[in-house]
């Protein structure tokens, strides 16, 4: 396959040197690119047993969850235990993954409906004579406003 990437056949091939050069100017994207084989670098590097190069990719941030056509994750592919235990993330930082000391607290609106959402849940707890006037007091409702 000559359409891999420089980056799957150095970690592939083992070559730690390469790797560090290609990955300092790589976007997260590039690092993860899937290979027309359907592996990503870091399958290769995993699958070959090359625990420095799959360390330092996890280190750069590659994806350990995505999947090649074989339906496999690079943990699935590891070649050696000591590879796959590189794939389990410490408690400490399990427990810190998305939690902040800072007191800043930011909301992300979601790609589901609020208003429908919203809608089922008052249902259940306050009676309506019918679904539009549920309706209408959920799209008055100020704390919707912004998430419409």
């Amino acid at each position: 396959m000559s359409d891999l990437s420089e980056l799957y056949k150095a970690c592939r091939n083992g070559d730690v040197s390469t790797v560090q050069t290609l990955v300092a100017s790589l976007s997260l994207d590039d690092i993860n690119r899937q290979e027309p084989n359907g592996s990503t670098a870091l399958h290769a590097a995993s699958y070959y047993g090359h625990k420095d190069i799959v360390q330092l990719l996890l280190d750069k941030g590659a994806c350990r969850q995505q999947l090649n056509k074989y339906n496999m994750s690079p943990a699935d592919e590891a070649s050696t235990p000591e590879i796959k235990k590189l794939f389990r993330r410490p408690t400490k930082e399990r427990n810190q993954r998305f939690t902040t000391e800072s007191l800043h607290l930011e909301w992300v609106k979601s790609a589901i409906d609020v208003r429908e959402i919203s809608l089922v849940n008052i249902m259940y707890t306050k009676p309506f004579k019918n679904l539009d006037e549920a309706s209408t007091i959920i799209c008055a409702a100020s704390e919707l406003q912004d998430a419409s």
